[in-house]
């Protein structure tokens, strides 16, 4: 029975559910770039013991409280606006799917984005089976 609605193909379930994974994985990427600004803090007291100083932020030279201070949320914040551009691309990526526009563009960035493992690398070889056959490519 169906309400009226036309029934979906096969393909075009397949479509949609990687379109919502492409979503699940982009949100990811931001849950993990927000991960890093929380953990500033435990990341400079990572720093405070690889530099074998201890736990004590006030017997560090001037030098090494400058790099901690300034820097190093220069160099987190980097990583989060990656993360972030990356779950964009990601996110925009399965837009594109969900339009069943730019096919082959979508393909080689699967291919490029095997590189993101485990999850990016599993995504991608579901997106480029069911990219690859022949009833999605009419």
């Amino acid at each position: 029975m169906s309400d009226g609605l036309p029934l979906k193909s096969q393909d075009e379930q397949h479509l949609d559910l990687i379109v919502i994974l492409h979503y699940v994985v982009a949100g990811m990427f931001v849950m993990s770039g927000l991960s890093l600004v929380f953990a500033i803090g435990m990341i400079k007291q990572l720093f405070l013991v690889i530099l074998k100083v201890g736990y004590d932020i006030d017997d560090l030279p001037p030098e090494a409280n400058e790099v901690l201070d300034q820097k190093m949320p220069i160099v987190v914040g980097s990583f989060v606006a990656l993360c972030w551009v990356h779950a964009g691309v990601v996110g925009w990526f399965g837009k594109k799917i969900a339009r069943r526009q730019y096919r082959r563009l979508c393909i080689i960035f699967e291919v490029l984005h095997c590189i993101a493992i485990p999850v990016g690398t599993a995504l991608s070889i579901l997106t480029i089976l069911a990219l690859r056959r022949p009833s999605v490519k009419a």
